[in-house]
């Protein structure tokens, strides 16, 4: 009577769940919790409140000079970003911009995400100890009140698993360093971000020395003209031309500081530095002529050392191994066991007993609904994928190689003609002084050649920058972006 009593009670209980279940699976939108969202607006308002906290503690937190900041422990230990005051270099920038990266630090946490991974598929090799207890009141109708025991300890090694356990752990490895390429792919683009944005601010503050000279020397001879106007030597038209010279040379200078201040706050959101830093840059925007780039290995050194190409060949060999893991379901599966067990199964006090196995399973598959053809040809698909994948980066990174070079041409050939056309304006604006001195020339003729030196002291220094800049791309190209490459030594 007593199991009957339970097989019913079972019954009801079980009839209760499906009714609930039911109920629930047929509520308005299918038992969407929208609550959810509100839980996360809710998350965000508070983490909100607290960024912001952490700018008004940021703005009121003592300057460090930059040496200071380069001492400080990496991002996830910073409870605030640093502010920065005094010099930069770009050597400066670099180390601070690896070690505040928040994009860094996420490939970082990947990877080590990736680590235990490889160190999970190396321990499937390990034999698995399990311990089970089971007590049971159900015994025989006679005598409801017998009661059993059993405590069992289970020992599994695998032995051969049709090279599953093998595959997986190459895969675990692949997949690894798949993910410190990652890593090694971020760190070339923080390094490529960095120099080029301080290259530029460098560019900028060229040209912003260059038309505050303009400014100056045109509020000079703005000034001179209207004094000669007085004296009746001049026209009204060489006075308003000196002053539209004035005007121009003015917006040319606001439009460069501004975009240098824009310049310098993207520095500082890519080095992970408060934007409340306020510095000076201290290199100088001039060409090393040591730096000698031989082209003619180009395409053989981007092949070999692209990050792209080198994680498409990790994902074809974690596609191979894909299929040799499937087809490890085709095949025997061996293990060796020993158990031991300690219980009164017929559940008599006196009828406590232990037992001991060792031996051997083995399991072969014979059908399973055609699952595994279906898993096997979407794996051999995927490798296919895979191999197709790596032909299209290997055309677009000698794509990218060739047009590296093709910049690197053009920008040797812009300097040289922006230098020598520097040359040929400082003549011309020399010649020009000399014979307004003497009456020979007029003072349009002055402001001309000022205007001509000011553009192409800007093309000069521009023609500088692009050098730099088609350096850096070409290092990239070709997979060599390092402290080295951006010209900080190894």
């Amino acid at each position: 009577m007593t199991k009957l009593r339970f097989r019913t009670s079972l019954i009801l209980a079980s009839c209760l769940s499906a009714a609930f279940v039911a109920g629930c699976a047929s509520a308005d939108l299918g038992g969407i919790d929208f609550s959810t969202k509100d839980e996360i607006n809710s998350l965000m308002a508070e983490r909100s409140k607290q960024v912001l906290a952490k700018a008004d503690a940021q703005n009121a937190s003592a300057v460090i000079t930059n040496e200071q900041a380069l001492l400080v422990k990496p991002y996830e230990k910073q409870a605030s970003a640093v502010v920065l005051s005094g010099e930069l270099t770009l050597k400066d920038c670099v180390e601070l911009a690896l070690m505040h990266s928040i994009e860094l630090v996420k490939q970082e946490l990947s990877l080590e995400k990736a680590a235990a991974e490889t160190r999970q598929a190396f321990y499937s090799v390990f034999p698995k100890l399990n311990l089970s207890a089971d007590a049971n009141t159900l015994t025989p109708y006679d005598d409801s009140d017998k009661e059993s025991y059993d405590l069992k300890l289970t020992l599994t090694q695998p032995l051969w698993q049709g090279g599953a356990i093998a595959s997986a752990y190459r895969y675990a490895n692949y997949e690894y360093e798949k993910t410190r390429l990652a890593v090694w792919k971020q760190k070339e683009k923080v390094l490529h971000n960095v120099a080029s944005l301080y290259y530029e601010i460098l560019l900028k503050q060229e040209l912003v020395a260059v038309y505050k000279s303009a400014v100056e020397v045109s509020e000079r001879l703005y000034t001179t003209t209207k004094t000669k106007l007085e004296g009746g030597t001049v026209s009204r038209y060489e006075v308003l031309r000196a002053e539209v010279e004035v005007a121009n040379s003015k917006a040319e200078l606001i439009r460069e500081e501004n975009e240098l201040n824009e310049l310098k706050l993207a520095l500082y959101n890519a080095m992970g530095v408060s934007q409340e830093s306020n510095t000076t840059f201290a290199d100088k925007l001039e060409l090393d002529d040591s730096v000698a780039i031989d082209v003619s290995t180009a395409s053989s050194h981007a092949l070999n050392n692209r990050v792209e190409l080198l994680s498409a060949m990790c994902d074809i060999k974690k596609a191979e191994e894909s299929v040799t893991l499937v087809r490890a379901e085709y095949r025997p599966h061996i293990n060796l066991y020993g158990s031991g067990s300690y219980g009164n199964s017929r559940g008599a006090a006196s009828d406590w007993e232990d037992e001991w196995q060792l031996g051997v399973s083995a399991t072969m598959p014979i059908f399973d609904g055609f699952g595994r053809s279906h898993k096997l040809a979407a794996a051999n698909a995927e490798l296919r994928k895979a191999q197709a994948e790596l032909l299209l980066q290997e055309k677009n990174v000698l794509t990218e190689t060739a047009n590296a070079i093709m910049q690197l041409s053009y920008a040797d050939r812009y300097y040289e003609s922006q230098k020598k056309n520097k040359e040929l304006s400082e003549e011309v604006l020399r010649m020009v002084d000399e014979g307004f001195k003497v009456g020979k020339n007029t003072q349009i003729e002055v402001l001309d050649a000022r205007s001509a030196l000011t553009e192409a002291a800007g093309s000069y220094y521009r023609s500088i920058f692009t050098i730099k800049q088609a350096r850096l791309n070409y290092n990239l190209a070709i997979g060599n972006m390092n402290a080295e490459a951006i010209g900080l030594g190894k």
